[in-house]
Formats: C-alpha cells, sequence, structure tokens
C-alpha cells in the first residue's frame, strides 16, 4: 500500500473543505430564497373583520406582512386589550413569488410585552384574503456571514490547498522520487 504524501493529504482536505463550502453555499442560497422568516401555525390571519389570536415573540419587531395582491388594515391588541402602536416597517422585507404563492411584503411591524396578541384585519368586501405575522428572524449580519462569508472562505481556502498541493507535485517531480 502507498504512503500518502503531504501533497497528496493537503489535496484530500482542499477537497473536502471545497466540498463542504459548496455544499454549505447551495444549502444557504435555498434557504436564502425560503427566507429565514418563522411563520407559526396560526400566523396566517384572513382579512375577514373578526379577531384572531396569534403567537408572537415579544424580544424582536413582529411585522404584518401582506401578500402583493392584499388590500388590507390590521389592528394588533396585546392580552389585556391594549391596542399597540403599529410602525411603518423600518427595512424593505420582501419575500418573492413562487414556491409560497404570491410575493409578500412587511407593511408594518410591532414589538409585543406579551404573547399571545389578537389580530383584527379589515377590508372593504368579505375576500379569503389573509396576512401573515411574523418575527423579525435576527441579525441580518450574521445571516449575511453564514449564508455568504463563511461558504466563501471555505471554497477559497479549499481552491488555495488546491492549487498547492499540485505545486508541491510539480516540485516532487522535477526534483526526483524522495529518499525518505
Amino acid at each position: 500500500m502507498r504512503r500518502l504524501t503531504s501533497a497528496g493529504r493537503l489535496a484530500l482536505a482542499s477537497t473536502g473543505l471545497l466540498l463542504v463550502g459548496l455544499v454549505w453555499g447551495t444549502v444557504a442560497v435555498v434557504r436564502g430564497l425560503l427566507g429565514d422568516w418563522d411563520f407559526a401555525d396560526d400566523a396566517l390571519v384572513p382579512v375577514d373583520s373578526e379577531p384572531h389570536v396569534v403567537s408572537v415573540a415579544t424580544d424582536r419587531p413582529t411585522y404584518v406582512w401582506i401578500s402583493e395582491t392584499t388590500a388590507r388594515r390590521c389592528t394588533v391588541a396585546e392580552d389585556d386589550g391594549t391596542d399597540l402602536a403599529l410602525a411603518e416597517a423600518d427595512l424593505p422585507h420582501h419575500l418573492p413569488s413562487g414556491l409560497l404563492g404570491p410575493g409578500w411584503i412587511a407593511t408594518d411591524s410591532f414589538t409585543a410585552s406579551s404573547s399571545p396578541v389578537t389580530v383584527t384585519c379589515f377590508n372593504r368586501t368579505p375576500s379569503d384574503l389573509r396576512v401573515a405575522i411574523a418575527a423579525d428572524p435576527g441579525t441580518p449580519a450574521l445571516a449575511l456571514v453564514r449564508r455568504q462569508v463563511v461558504p466563501l472562505l471555505l471554497v477559497g481556502v479549499g481552491l488555495v490547498g488546491l492549487v498547492a498541493s499540485a505545486v508541491l507535485r510539480l516540485r516532487a517531480r522535477r526534483d526526483g522520487p524522495s529518499t525518505a
């Protein structure tokens, strides 16, 4: 059995890093297309002028998402009946149309001090339209590192390792067989 040279070990490790980076990057792209937004089971609220109880996060902003085809106005109240102020969404959050149907746009945000809350959405005419209630998935900078920087770093280190391995093999061939 032939022993693996240092160039062979470097090539093997580099190929592993390259493959891990490619798989990680592919998964990150797919997750990015779906978004990291966590739409809970009770998050889709009918636009029917009736109150609906929705569980929400209390440690970060929660957004009111509307379908690109929805015309609506919603109110949100705490468990004790206190109305929450809806602010215009601070960031342009948008989920494109595709797997989840028509695109969704975050229009308003609120921060609840308790969960669940009561959401009531109104429309001029009765319809089967719905809005979605979901909390912010977390720090965008952290998502950027997780989705792009880490996979690119793994792929980059893998490629550099493969080039270094090739250089070591060429140098070994040029210098002749090793005596060790």
